[in-house]
């Protein structure tokens, strides 16, 4: 896997974080963890932790045998980019398939969340069934607040973590496919 994938991209520079990477040089470890922590909005960062630590410790006291699943189809695909030489040039779409788990983990956290808010809400059992639409339809609104302002030529997503695609110019490549779509669309336009 390693020499593989390590070949094909050796001495491509990858901006990331506002530094200048090398392929196969100097790529920190870091970078996958790093780049889902920079595309993914922070709330659903807060719920992939809570769900991340709750399939840890199911998969520990072998309380639900697909929570190990889960975690080795996140781990797999991200973890392989903890060696320097694998070869990335920039974009989380090299990990895509990672993305999946990391959407099941959110949702285990958010249920947490919400069933722990529940808790603490002393309320009837009609209010509770009225309480998780609510939930879910305000995480949603969230989620879609965070995409309706990016401009249909943009490739990527950037979070408010690292001040969403314009605070991530300099900090990250945003044109990297970028320029030939929008190229490409006005002249199909034309």
């Amino acid at each position: 896997l390693f020499r593989h994938f390590s070949g094909t991209l050796h001495g491509f520079n990858v901006l990331y974080f506002g530094k200048i990477y090398y392929v196969g040089i100097n790529t920190p470890w870091h970078y996958a963890l790093g780049y889902f922590f920079a595309v993914t909005p922070f709330l659903m960062l807060i719920f992939v932790f809570i769900g991340l630590i709750k399939l840890i410790t199911n998969t520990i006291f072998l309380k639900n045998r697909y929570s190990a699943l889960v975690l080795a189809w996140f781990f797999v695909p991200t973890l392989k980019y903890l060696h320097p030489n694998i070869g990335v040039f920039d974009d989380i779409r090299h990990f895509l398939e990672a993305v999946f788990p990391l959407c099941i983990m959110a949702g285990v956290g958010a249920t947490i969340a919400l069933s722990f808010i529940l808790k603490i809400i002393k309320t009837g059992r009609a209010i509770k069934k009225i309480i998780f639409p609510i939930f879910y339809l305000l995480l949603i609104l969230y989620l879609l607040l965070q995409i309706l302002p990016i401009h249909p030529y943009e490739t990527a997503y950037f979070s408010e973590i690292v001040g969403g695609g314009k605070d991530a110019q300099g900090k990250f490549d945003l044109e990297f496919w970028g320029n030939a779509l929008k190229e490409g669309s006005l002249y199909l336009n034309k």
